[in-house]
């Protein structure tokens, strides 16, 4: 960011982040979308609260929807959002209770997952080795489409979070719409992520425009 930040001095630290997730996270057929531009950095940044309010891997649908409202996100937004995983990777420590003595059955393997993608889960995720990356979330990592939306129709979520979008009705519909056309994910994933981005707005004397990214301004 602050390379990017020194060719295109322009710009404000604080206008280069929404329009670098318009135009670099997103690649391959992308189409981008319209993001409000103007956003503060804060004066401080606390890892304990980013991860207090993240959602975690192991949530249900409920528990999902309630994370998301207390940002001001639906239960649509939140199933959208998590398209995200679509360009993500993850480490066996959040699929290997799912392979191996499920909800503490000795042998037993999540009935949510299809036994042929568990069976391959197993040679990457041997149950004493957490810290090892499964690698992709979807069959076309580090491309944004729908093939994770795909995945999860087909009971091939790697995280808990992932199969419980469709242990709901709602979540099942907008799972299949989004699997069935690419188009309608990139709308709806557009509008969710304007919302997203309008969370906890700065204004006022409150936060700054950072001159160096990773560090707040000095008096």
């Amino acid at each position: 960011m602050g390379k990017l930040k020194e060719q295109i001095e322009l710009l404000s630290t604080c206008l280069l982040r929404p329009k670098r997730a318009n135009h670099t996270a997103l690649p391959i057929w992308w189409t981008g979308w319209s993001l409000p531009l103007g956003r503060k950095d804060g004066f401080t940044s606390s890892l304990v609260e980013a991860n207090t309010s993240l959602p975690s891997p192991f949530m249900t649908f409920p528990q999902l929807v309630q994370n998301f409202a207390a940002v001001g996100l639906n239960a649509k937004d939140m199933v959208i959002l998590s398209g995200g995983h679509t360009i993500g990777q993850a480490h066996c420590a959040v699929v290997i209770p799912r392979l191996y003595n499920f909800n503490g059955v000795a042998g037993a393997t999540d009935p949510s997952l299809d036994p042929t993608f568990a069976n391959l889960l197993r040679t990457l995720c041997p149950s004493d080795e957490p810290l090892t990356f499964v690698g992709q979330m979807d069959a076309t990592n580090g491309t944004f489409d729908n093939n994770y939306f795909k995945a999860v129709k087909s009971r091939r979520g790697l995280f808990p979070s992932d199969a419980a979008l469709i242990t709901n009705s709602f979540g099942r519909r907008v799972v299949n719409i989004a699997a069935k056309s690419p188009g309608s994910l990139l709308k709806d994933f557009g509008k969710s992520m304007v919302k997203m981005g309008k969370i906890g707005v700065l204004t006022g004397s409150a936060g700054e425009i950072r001159q160096v990214c990773s560090a707040v301004n000095s008096s």
